[in-house]
């Protein structure tokens, strides 16, 4: 399970060609069931023979390549019917909509041979800068076999081989999966060494925050839109609603603060939002309370914002407590936007913190989190509290690395989990269970400020990926693909 936001930012290319090569066996199972292995005298020798894909010193065969496409094609299973895929039949026959005359097999296909590209620009990238496996990395790879005989009996399978037969629909073999994992694990392991030697000094931050200010320079500002249709006009009436429409708009307009503005959106609210049948004062208050809340638009982004309305709030003439008009062609819509605060970067501190998840699928109430959370307060060590996330913890995202959390920024986390992390009054070692109603019950520590702000974090991963991409891209192009060999792979 996900405690992070859906707003979360994309993380930094570290780690990532591992995906290939990690949940195929444990997602298959559900997806195929216990398949029965159709005896075929093509032991593979075909595909293993026959290169998929090449650079200079590396290669993908056709049984490698099969893998690969199968690791792919788990990622898009559970979208598949979505779409009205039917996962009985070959996707070679079914033609796909997000491609030009292609079928399923060619989409998915598309993002293995990408996949594969990668890998083995990475691998070029590492023998080029004297980048190697070891003993240890190599008996990673080995142990895999063993695991993989451990999963393929537990869903019935008499050997792995079996197991990945019916999993790819190709007679690949656990040595093929092997051979992938090599590759696999020498470019993650040069990826690791060209990101920990990327120049990120203050000097390239700053370099970088000047040359693409609008991808971090925002402004808060308050807009309420009135409409025409929202007036009732007699019969016989004179004015009409656009004229009404207008008029009130140039009442907000002529708001002398953001304090002016915000009491006739909430009067305006007031009049708009009524009581509903046996509706509370209380339960009304909260409605309109989000109706003023949700005027409130926080650090947006030059490129967020209609180009008129972004041409005003960005000039070097705009200042807090100005508004902006916007209407639309036929003048029936009038939308009002109140500058509260000038162009700024988030120069915050970005924080760290620890936590352990009770997920709500499995637990009713807090009572088991604040039973650990007790726990841990009699020995409040880092080692205590990583024992207990790896007892206790429903996030798999962080209950292998003692639930720590760096570099959190507002709204990375889910609503709760941030409004407590990013309380003005917390202080470093502050401990709670906090209920997020998306997820479950959260013991949470926070640890402190992380030693980045927020832009600094963003700027980060921004050199970090193009840095990144443009490592790949030098040997990319070099990297061949033989067709011929992805029609054999069946589908």
């Amino acid at each position: 399970m996900s405690i992070t936001n859906s707003k979360k930012k994309a993380a930094s290319p570290k780690g990532k060609t591992i995906l290939i090569v990690a949940c195929v066996v444990l997602f298959a199972a559900a997806m195929i069931g216990l398949a029965i292995y159709n005896s075929c005298s093509n032991d593979g020798s075909a595909l293993r023979s026959q290169t998929a894909v090449q650079s200079e010193n590396f290669k993908v065969d056709g049984a490698m390549m099969s893998y690969l496409y199968s690791v792919n094609y788990q990622n898009f299973y559970q979208y598949l019917s979505m779409f009205g895929v039917d996962t009985s039949k070959s996707l070679k026959s079914q033609s796909c909509p997000l491609t030009t005359n292609g079928t399923w097999f060619d989409y998915i296909m598309e993002s293995a041979k990408s996949e594969a590209t990668e890998l083995l620009a990475l691998c070029e990238q590492a023998k080029k800068n004297g980048v190697e496996l070891d003993a240890e990395d190599l008996k990673t790879v080995d142990d895999y076999a063993d695991q993989l005989k451990e999963i393929a009996s537990q869903y019935g399978y008499s050997d792995p081989n079996t197991y990945l037969y019916a999993l790819t629909k190709n007679p690949i073999k656990v040595q093929d999966v092997q051979n992938v994992l090599k590759l696999s694990a020498l470019a993650t392991k040069y990826t690791e060494k060209f990101n920990s030697e990327i120049d990120l000094s203050d000097e390239r931050l700053n370099s970088y925050y000047e040359e693409n200010k609008e991808s971090f320079d925002g402004v808060d500002y308050y807009t309420w839109t009135v409409k025409a249709e929202d007036f009732e006009i007699e019969e016989g009436e004179e004015t009409t609603g656009a004229q009404l429409a207008q008029e009130l708009a140039d009442t907000l307009s002529k708001a002398e603060s953001v304090e002016a503005f915000v009491a006739l959106i909430r009067a305006q609210v007031e009049k708009d939002v009524v009581a509903e049948e046996d509706e509370t004062e209380e339960a009304l208050a909260e409605r309109r309370q989000e109706k003023v809340d949700a005027a409130f638009k926080e650090h947006v982004l030059k490129s967020s914002l209609p180009e008129l309305v972004a041409t005003w709030a960005f000039s070097d003439e705009a200042k807090a407590g100005e508004t902006f008009i916007e209407t639309t062609d036929e003048q029936d819509a009038f939308t009002i936007y109140m500058l509260a605060k000038e162009v700024y970067r988030l120069d915050g501190k970005a924080r760290n913190v620890r936590h352990i998840l009770f997920s709500s699928d499995k637990y009713e109430d807090d009572a088991k989190a604040q039973e650990v959370l007790s726990e841990f307060l009699a020995d409040k060590t880092v080692e205590k509290f990583t024992e207990l996330c790896a007892q206790y913890s429903d996030d798999t995202g962080s209950n292998t690395t003692g639930g720590l959390y760096e570099d959190v920024c507002p709204g990375d986390m889910v609503t709760e989990f941030n409004d407590w992390l990013f309380d003005p009054e917390r202080v470093e070692g502050d401990t709670a269970v906090v209920k997020a109603e998306s997820t479950g019950w959260h013991i949470v520590w926070y640890i402190g400020e992380s030693e980045d702000s927020e832009w600094e974090i963003d700027a980060k991963r921004a050199i970090r990926s193009a840095d990144y991409q443009e490592m790949v891209a030098e040997y990319s192009d070099a990297v061949k693909v033989n067709q011929g060999v992805i029609n054999l792979i069946d589908a």
